[in-house]
């Protein structure tokens, strides 16, 4: 796995975006979307994976957001309706605070705060996207059910059942076609771009996903 996006602080929080595999490997409609999660961790008492399927303008979406960022503005990143969103706010405290909204399928939500990041965070995720997708696995699709996985550990550590609790929060199906893929976006339809597609180039994606052609 590849972290396209990691941002963390000295607490244990943490939010990343991490690349799985590409949803058709070596088909051309398919070849350079991206299955990936979002992940969301607050030190070892809070976990949370939201699945995302990410399309190219996503990518030069990113770099759109972060620029945003640097500005000192508020933004959201994945705001298509499509998939989940991140949301970023910078109050008065310092912080980063970073959330995560399932909308499309499940209305789970979660906000964590990141204590003030270095000066050069942003700079450090631009370099991550510049530096391309090396090293994703050729991955398969993903199934047709949608999950968001949500780990709680009690905290005081907690023995034996207690230990770890997992639950799955919901399971829903997009769309419910046979076949359609995280998200709402199914890769078999690709050919109909004037439905989930951009046909303008996309010049970050070439950056990003060259090193896999």
């Amino acid at each position: 796995m590849l972290n396209l996006i990691h941002l963390a602080d000295d607490s244990g929080r943490s939010v990343s975006v991490r690349i799985l595999g590409r949803a058709q490997p070596g088909i051309l409609t398919g070849h350079d979307i991206l299955d990936a999660e979002i992940v969301v961790t607050a030190g070892e008492n809070l976990g949370a994976t939201f699945p995302v399927t990410l399309l190219p303008e996503d990518l030069e979406d990113w770099e759109e957001t972060l620029a945003r960022l640097e500005a000192g503005e508020p933004t959201r990143w994945l705001d298509s309706g499509r998939t989940s969103s991140v949301e970023f706010d910078s109050p008065t405290t310092g912080a980063l605070l970073v959330s995560v909204r399932d909308e499309p399928a499940t209305g789970v939500a979660v906000t964590v705060p990141l204590t003030p990041l270095p000066p050069t965070w942003t700079a450090d995720q631009r370099r991550r996207l510049a530096g391309g997708t090396r090293g994703v696995p050729p991955g398969g699709g993903r199934d047709v059910a949608r999950r968001v996985r949500v780990a709680a550990r009690p905290p005081d550590g907690g023995t034996g059942g207690d230990r770890l609790k997992r639950a799955v929060l919901t399971t829903v199906r997009t769309g419910g076609e046979p076949g359609r893929s995280m998200g709402g976006y199914d890769p078999n339809f690709a050919h109909r771009p004037s439905e989930m597609t951009s046909t303008v180039p996309s010049t970050t994606l070439t950056a990003v996903c060259s090193s896999m052609a």
